[in-house]
């Protein structure tokens, strides 16, 4: 056999296929419309016998009349009438008849007449009724048994004469019953659907069929211009006017269904099948023209499967949803069917957007949600796949785009929807859900722009569209939510998306670079900036275009300084910049009140507002962390936060102005200082200035909060104050270093002279505020007290005896100057001095530990400069490493005598009760300490007989200072005589 009679053969196989096919689902649907039919007859009995059940009736007995009276002995007894059970026709009279018959009964049941005469009587009497004929169905239900018959007699054909007479005279003039008011007759049932599962079978049978037919017309028409029957443009033509002609197919059997409706699913499903078969073929023969026979192009293969889709979207208008949903298919299958992917990605991204706006368009007229759902899905999905799969940087701005696009689709799809926003409330009667197509179009808007930030990190160096579509994208969103409240999320999202998609910036390498992102990020500041105040204007709510105008400029401006701070290395410009703009958020608080009609009705906004003016005071002290003059700037911002606090009562105002003084202190710290580049000059620096105008603004921010409504004793009056007193410890720790290293805050701390100044300042800090306030009851000022004495103790002996001492120190000091007058004395001596006196005024208030505490301290202080001026004395270049005398040693411990004797002196003429208790202890024990050190080491240095002479001469010195302690330092006391003795209990008291 050759290829024709293959093909001929095939032909009469698929045909004979198909007319099976078609001939079983002919036999299907008339099965169908049969049962149908049955089920028809029997709804219209059920209501037939519904409407005679809701009248009256009564029992007609059609007795044999009897002209005279017969004896009861001969006249039968008289039996109710049975008819026959005969079928019979119901006319329609007949059907709308109120008379019921029951099931169980052959008994004829009428309702009375209200006016007709009786039949007239018949002048003969009539005999025994012949058997009984059948009812119809409609008057009465299964077969009844027949009655006895009676006796045949003379007159019975007469007699069944006039009871047929009266019988049909009965039918023919039926009694009109009383309808009750209150009830209506109820109407004819319509026919019931199938069931489901039946329905579902009819539908799948009858698309199967119509795919089979649409794939055998594709097939046949391949397979006969490979037999030669047809060219390849007579196939491609054929195949579209078989696609027509099944499309008006689809069309006329519409019509006609419109004019005879249909009684069977057949009829129902035929056009739209058609319709459907009809797309199919068009797309199917269209992609065999272009992937086997080679005729079309793919642009113009797009084009015409594009066609085909929307002529689904066209037809679903007229046959229904199903159309609706192959066109989506088929729309976003033909890019990939048409291999234009990699061919042009501009086309690509414009057919994709016609088939979603199509898509869109129809969902809305429809009110289709799951085609809405799916056209926006499957468009964002096309994105990503091109992102992740088919990416080229030529096609990067194509779609970019085509996603700014995608979201003032989302804009306009959700247009009238979006009036107001969600609302949750959980109150069942105030809440309003959103509409379902408000839902749709924000879904895309987000999907947009998420895959735009996708697409900005993915395409590196070629994302750069990306970014300014993002960018674009937040200003047509910001004007969006200017108009419609319900938009106000999208500028949010937009914005910190865009601000993602900067943050994933690729590396700056060149100049080109840096100008394209630092144009990149102004661009979107000032987007959300303009966008932001423009909704704030609008809308009743200003919280999001607060967030906007607000947060974003400011997020910007922290991701600018993090990818461009190491191209552009000028601290003081970024910190400016900083600083110019928390400045405008703080203006910007004042303006709310204008704007959004009261601050205290917009608490949202005006936190936006206060946070983000914080965040560039960090931002500030960040990027010009060892500026000091930029802690000048930050300071003031804290004079208009307070003026605004008294007027707007923001509480949000307040946290901005704890951040401040918290960031101003931290420019202003030991720390900071340490590493900033001030001039060596002294006091004619920046120090001064700088930190007196922060002390000032400071003072006066704390001022103005606790005269507004935070009150004396709000959080950020207290913080201010601390702040205030750490700025004043912080100037004098600055201007002492910079005087002790001449201007250079970087050189290591090992100066004497710098040690005992900031212990010496720290003393005079905590001396004033006891003799200034130390009886009063002021929190802040105790704390300072104690947190500056405590700090003075600690530095004392940390860096003075410890890390410093020129002698037996870790890293010993160079002690400059001559005797007496020299670093030691600034370091050990006026720090003891000051100990003393703060332990005096202590002493004055009352009995306290931190009296002792500075008694000791000024103790150890003196002890130790009087130790080491003897040793400057004796070595006063090399006091570390010079090796001890016997000389020396017997300085030393005469120094050591000496200053207990200084000190009992002290203690017996200035100084009363505890402290001098305390003070003649501590001479005691020097002088004890001096003796046995002559006794033990001293003494033994001396050779020959004078070593004799010294321990008699220290043991007789010891001996007096031992007695002059008993007898004029330590004094017993006299007892009293008039003082009660307390009993003996060693005697036996007396009897009584």
């Amino acid at each position: 056999m050759d290829f024709a009679e293959f093909l001929v053969l095939g032909l009469v196989l698929a045909t004979a296929v198909g007319t099976g096919a078609a001939f079983g689902m002919i036999a299907f649907f008339r099965l169908d419309r049969y049962r149908k039919a049955l089920i028809e007859q029997e709804n219209r009995i059920a209501a037939l016998e519904a409407r005679l059940k809701g009248a009256p009736a009564f029992e007609e007995s059609v007795a044999a009349p009897a002209t005279e009276p017969q004896p009861a002995s001969e006249a039968p007894a008289p039996a109710p009438v049975r008819l026959p059970q005969r079928p019979i026709p119901v006319s329609p009279p007949l059907a709308a008849m109120p008379a019921r018959a029951t099931g169980t009964s052959n008994v004829i049941k009428l309702a009375p007449p209200a006016a007709t005469p009786s039949p007239p009587k018949a002048p003969a009497p009539l005999p025994t009724p012949p058997p009984q004929q059948q009812l119809p169905s409609a008057v009465a239900h299964g077969p009844a048994p027949a009655a006895p018959a009676a006796p045949p007699t003379a007159s019975q054909p007469m007699q069944a004469r006039v009871q047929d007479v009266a019988r049909t005279e009965a039918f023919r003039r039926p009694p009109a019953p009383p309808v009750p008011p209150q009830t209506a007759p109820p109407e004819m049932a319509p026919a019931p659907e199938p069931a489901l599962a039946v329905q579902i079978n009819m539908a799948v049978v009858a698309w199967a069929v119509g795919g089979a037919i649409t794939l055998g017309i594709i097939f046949a028409l391949i397979a006969a211009y490979q037999g030669g029957y047809f060219n390849q443009l007579s196939q491609l033509l054929l195949g579209y006017l078989m696609a027509a002609g099944m499309i008006a197919a689809a069309e006329a059997m519409d019509r006609r269904n419109a004019q005879v409706p249909p009684v069977d699913w057949q009829a129902r499903y035929a056009p739209v099948i058609l319709a459907a078969a009809g797309i199919v073929c068009a797309f199917g023969i269209t992609f065999a023209g272009y992937a086997r026979l080679g005729l079309l192009q793919p642009a113009a293969t797009l084009g015409i499967m594009g066609v085909c889709a929307l002529g689904g979207f066209g037809l679903s208008l007229r046959y229904g949803q199903p159309l609706a949903w192959l066109g989506l298919a088929a729309g976003f299958a033909a890019p990939f069917l048409s291999g234009v992917i990699a061919a042009s990605p501009t086309a690509l991204f414009a057919y994709l957007f016609a088939i979603t706006a199509a898509a869109l368009a129809l969902s809305k007229h429809r009110s289709w949600a799951g085609i809405g759902w799916a056209g926006g899905a499957l468009a964002i999905g096309w994105a990503i796949a091109w992102t992740f799969v088919y990416f080229l940087p030529s096609g990067a701005p194509a779609a970019s785009g085509y996603l700014v696009a995608l979201a003032v689709l989302g804009v306009a799809f959700a247009w009238d929807d979006a009036e107001a926003p969600v609302n949750f409330a959980p109150d069942a009667e105030t809440r309003a859900p959103w509409p379902l197509q408000a839902w749709i179009g924000m879904a895309l808007i987000a999907a947009a722009g998420v895959t735009m930030a996708t697409l900005s990190i993915k395409g590196a160096g070629a994302g750069a569209p990306a970014v300014n579509a993002l960018i674009f994208a937040v200003a047509i969103m910001a004007a969006a939510a200017a108009f419609r409240e319900g938009f106000a999320p999208g500028p949010v999202v937009m914005s910190i998306l865009a601000l993602v998609a900067l943050a994933a910036w690729p590396p700056i390498l060149f100049a080109d670079d840096a100008r394209g992102f630092a144009g990149a990020a102004g661009a979107l500041g000032f987007m959300a900036s303009i966008g932001g105040w423009l909704m704030m204007a609008r809308n009743v709510a200003p919280a999001p275009g607060a967030i906007v105008a607000a947060l974003v400029p400011t997020a910007t401006l922290l991701i600018a300084y993090l990818r461009l701070g190491g191209a552009i290395d000028q601290p003081y410009a970024w910190g400016a910049a900083a600083l110019i703009l928390a400045a405008f958020n703080g203006f910007a608080l004042d303006r709310i009140s204008s704007a959004a009609g009261g601050a205290s009705k917009a608490p949202g906004a005006a936190t936006a507002f206060a946070a983000a003016s914080a965040a560039c005071a960090v931002m500030a002290g960040a990027f010009a962390f060892d500026n000091v003059r930029m802690a000048a700037g930050l300071a003031v911002l804290l004079v208009p936060l307070a003026w605004l606090d008294r007027r707007l009562d923001i509480p949000a105002l307040r946290f901005a102005g704890a951040a401040i003084g918290a960031v101003t202190l931290a420019l202003l710290s030991p720390i900071a200082l340490m590493r900033a580049d001030i001039e060596p000059t002294p006091l004619l620096n920046t120090l001064a200035p700088t930190f007196v105008i922060a002390i000032l603004s400071v003072w006066a921010g704390a001022r103005l909060f606790a005269l507004g409504p935070a009150g004396y004793l709000a959080r950020v009056t207290i913080f201010l104050r601390i702040c205030l007193v750490a700025l004043v410890m912080a100037f004098g720790f600055a201007e002492i270093r910079h005087l002790a290293n001449h201007g250079d805050m970087t050189e290591p701390y090992v100066s004497l002279w710098e040690a005992g100044g900031h212990t010496a300042f720290l003393l005079l800090v905590a001396c004033a505020i006891a003799w200034r306030y130390g009886a009063s009851e002021r929190p802040l000022l105790q704390w300072t007290e104690l947190l500056a004495f405590v700090t003075a103790v600690a530095h004392a002996l940390l860096a003075g005896l410890v890390m410093l001492s020129p002698w037996w120190g870790l890293t010993p000091a160079v002690v400059a100057g001559g005797p007496l007058l020299n670093t030691v004395l600034a370091a050990y001596g006026a720090p003891a001095a000051l100990f003393a006196l703060y332990g005096v005024l202590r002493a004055r208030l009352g009995p306290s530990a931190r009296a002792h505490v500075a008694g000791a301290a000024a103790l150890l202080c003196g002890v130790a400069w009087l130790l080491l001026e003897v040793r400057h004395a004796f070595h006063p270049f090399t006091m570390a490493t010079s090796p001890l005398s016997a000389v020396e040693h017997g300085a030393y411990s005469l120094a050591l005598i000496a200053a207990s004797a200084a000190i009992l002196f002290v203690a017996m003429r200035f100084v009363g009760g505890v402290g001098s208790l305390m003070l003649r202890i501590a001479a005691a024990a020097l002088t004890a300490t001096g003796f046995m050190k002559a006794l033990a080491h001293d003494a033994g240095l001396i050779d020959g007989p004078l070593r004799y002479g010294a321990y008699a001469l220290l043991a007789a010195a010891a001996m007096a200072a031992l007695f002059g302690y008993h007898r004029y330092v330590f004094l017993r006391g006299t007892p009293d005589a008039n003082a009660p003795r307390a009993p003996d209990a060693n005697l036996i008291p007396p009897r009584p």
